[in-house]
């Protein structure tokens, strides 16, 4: 029986006009196996996020791998570019690799106050924090609202 099917058939025992002990049995025996299944889904979520917390972990590990990797990478290619550079070849080729210094143009914006705003991407984001404040205080404030959520906590 699910959840909410179990759920269901207490609303509708204790609306019924069964003999007071067969009720009472049925009631327990429904809310035992009601408590039984979410104490399995507690714990099922207790498990998942244990699960989640090893991936991510896992993840992080991963990731300083990869910069770490990248950085190599980086550095050897720098150091082969000088090579090439002080030994004026512009080209090297092998059976099994080919390379060449290529020349591209790039910006260094080295001050972006001094950049007018139509050369400049502007990104736009609530403070959350202040608009509270200010709903909290009975404040009207156009296009926010306060929306009370329910969660559940599991211990």
């Amino acid at each position: 029986m699910k959840l909410y099917e179990i759920s269901a058939a207490l609303r509708e025992l204790s609306e019924s006009e069964l003999d007071f002990e067969v009720l009472k049995d049925t009631i327990d025996e429904l809310e035992i196996s009601r408590h039984e299944k979410l104490d399995n889904i507690f714990g099922l979520i207790k498990e998942k996020l244990a699960d989640a917390k090893i991936l991510k972990e896992h993840e992080d590990d991963i990731k300083a791998r990869r910069k770490r990797l990248e950085k190599d990478v980086e550095w050897l290619k720098s150091y082969a570019l000088e090579n090439m550079k002080a030994t004026s070849v512009p080209k090297f080729e092998s059976p099994l690799h080919r390379a060449s210094i290529r020349t591209s143009v790039s910006v260094d914006v080295y001050d972006l106050n001094l950049l007018p705003d139509e050369l400049c991407k502007l990104s736009r984001e609530a403070n959350k924090t202040a608009i509270k404040d200010l709903l909290d205080n009975g404040m009207l404030v156009h296009g926010a609202a306060l929306l009370e959520r329910e969660s559940l906590v599991i211990k």
